[in-house]
């Protein structure tokens, strides 16, 4: 059966909670809905997802990703001015998923970042140029898979760089490798929500 055809159904986040990815001091805050495999019991529903947003970015398990991941943003508050703008990648999830969290959190959608394919070895802040003359004063970056952080670290520094003032991130999913130097300080750890 394709995935198109499926139906997805991911849990709410007040029964699941996102998990917190500190990425300071560029970022405010940062959330994953979950990480892409887990240790114990192996790929994760959003990992299987994520695979399949990669490969068909148009179809149902899009709008579901981008319904929980609205649904995690307005669980955190603070929604009403922001403008939602895609990490920019050669692979379109990260738009797609973000024009649909913009839609469904009825918020303006910007494509202010661009990838300027800087040199590999130069800082993650010098591969992205922000394109508009004038930019909001709250933004939050969608990106559909976080590895390093880099790519989410580096927009929000050139965002903050261009006068931003709130930088806020969500992504579907975390694929860190504690083995890795460049993920080794970034933790995923359950975000805490109210009991009311």
């Amino acid at each position: 059966m394709y995935a198109s055809r499926r139906r997805v159904t991911l849990p709410d986040p007040r029964s699941r909670p996102p998990f917190v990815v500190d990425l300071t001091p560029h970022l405010d805050a940062c959330w994953v809905l979950d990480r892409t495999s887990d240790p114990e019991q192996g790929t994760t529903l959003v990992g299987d997802l994520i695979a399949d947003v990669r490969v068909r970015p148009m179809q149902r398990v899009t709008a579901a990703l981008a319904a929980r991941m609205a649904d995690t943003v307005e669980l955190i508050g603070g929604v009403d001015d922001l403008v939602v703008v895609p990490v920019p990648s050669a692979n379109p999830a990260a738009e797609v998923l973000a024009r649909a969290v913009a839609c469904s959190l009825e918020l303006p959608f910007e494509r202010l970042v661009r990838s300027r394919w800087a040199t590999r070895f130069a800082p993650p802040e010098e591969h992205f140029t922000v394109r508009a003359r004038q930019v909001p004063t709250s933004v939050l970056l969608v990106d559909d898979l976080v590895r390093t952080g880099g790519s989410m670290r580096g927009c929000a520094a050139r965002l903050r760089r261009r006068g931003v003032v709130d930088v806020w991130g969500i992504a579907a999913a975390a694929d860190l490798d504690a083995s890795s130097p460049d993920t080794a300080s970034l933790a995923l750890r359950e975000l805490e929500l109210d009991a009311s």
